[in-house]
This record gives C-alpha cells, sequence and structure tokens, in this order.
C-alpha cells in the first residue's frame, strides 16, 4: 500500500491478501470515502497516523506509539467506521463468492456503494502480478 496524503507526505505499508477479497484496508477506503467518513482509518491516516506492525500486528502508529496508547488520540470515528466496514464486508465478500447478500444500507447511497464495493473487487481480482489500481480517498 503506497498513500500519498493530502498534506504531500506519504506513508506505505505491506499488507496480507486473502484470496479474491478486497483487503480489509481497501475495504476501508471504498466504505469511508462513499459514506463521507472523515474520522475513520483513513481520516487518521491523512492527519498523520502510520500502520506499522508492533508484536506482528497491524497497528495505527503516531511517532513509533501505538496510537491507542495516545491519551489524547480520538479514536471514535475508527472504531465507528469498523463497525461499518465489518457489515460492508459480508456483502462484498457475498458478492465475490456469488452469494449475493443485501446491502446493508437499501437507500441510494447504499447502492452506490455496493456497485462501487463491485466494481473495486473485479479490479483487485483482475490485477496481474506487479500490477496495481489507484482508489482515492478525499477528505
Amino acid at each position: 500500500m503506497y498513500v500519498q496524503r493530502e498534506d504531500g507526505s506519504s506513508t506505505g505499508w505491506d499488507f496480507p491478501t486473502y484470496g479474491d477479497a478486497l483487503p480489509h484496508d481497501l475495504m476501508h477506503l471504498v466504505v469511508e470515502d462513499a459514506l463521507g467518513m472523515r474520522h475513520g482509518f483513513w481520516g487518521l491516516v491523512d492527519a498523520g497516523v502510520d500502520v506499522a506492525l508492533v508484536a506482528n500486528e497491524a497497528t495505527l502508529v503516531r511517532g513509533a506509539k501505538p496510537l491507542t496508547e495516545d491519551p489524547g488520540a480520538d479514536l471514535e470515528g475508527l472504531l465507528d467506521a469498523e463497525r461499518v466496514v465489518a457489515d460492508w464486508t459480508a456483502f462484498a465478500r457475498g458478492s465475490a463468492d456469488g452469494t449475493e447478500h443485501a446491502p446493508p444500507d437499501a437507500g441510494q447511497v447504499g447502492e452506490a456503494l455496493a456497485s462501487r464495493l463491485r466494481t473495486a473487487q473485479r479490479e483487485w481480482r483482475e490485477l496481474a502480478d506487479g500490477e496495481s489500481i489507484s482508489l482515492i480517498f478525499n477528505p
């Protein structure tokens, strides 16, 4: 994962993939962007938080210190994003394996997000070794 933040700085990390499903961090990007969630995972990354391995676990860090150890860190938006992404992950997995589930939000925004997830999953599945896709989070 390579990220260029709104302020021009950059960060990056490796993440595991599991079959044809979108990786968790990319699910966050598509869902948070579509729903206007500005203080979730990608909002934190855009604000300067990095992803690092701590005790062999992907961890959000600021200045090499886990964000969860920062008493001033506001993680409410991240927790909200995790709940919403969990709901949409079930939908996306069903779309990927052909057992279509109804989108968690049946409204117009939900249908638009469902379409974006299907497109992102298709693009992800069709990547050849060494290829990449570019997605934008608009904070």
